[in-house]
């Protein structure tokens, strides 16, 4: 079985945000995501789409979000059901314009 990692990556100032957890048509099984950092980044930090998830770990990444940024923190934009883990991250808000922490939605 081979696990994804997306670890140790910085982002910043991005206009559509940080990472998308997505898979098209697919199954993301057994995928890590951890040490990164986001800061200011724009509109989402982590946003799930479509396709199917299961055992995805988000842990230990550090959101930075400053002053006049506008941002959710995580958005679920999708029905489908996922098996995914949000764990000992930081989120360091600094904005008063940020939107939310948590948005889900189905589209």
């Amino acid at each position: 079985m081979s696990v994804t990692v997306f670890q140790d990556n910085v982002s910043h100032d991005n206009a559509g945000g940080f990472f998308l957890v997505r898979t098209a048509t697919g199954r993301l099984a057994d995928a890590v995501i951890r040490y990164n950092i986001s800061r200011n980044d724009h509109y989402r930090s982590i946003e799930t789409c479509s396709g199917t998830f299961d055992t995805v770990r988000a842990h230990n990444n550090t959101i930075y979000i400053g002053e006049g940024i506008s941002q959710t923190v995580i958005n679920e934009n999708t029905t489908n059901k996922h098996n995914i883990t949000f764990t000992n991250g930081i989120v360091n808000i600094r904005s008063t314009a940020h939107r939310s922490a948590a948005t889900p939605c189905c589209c």
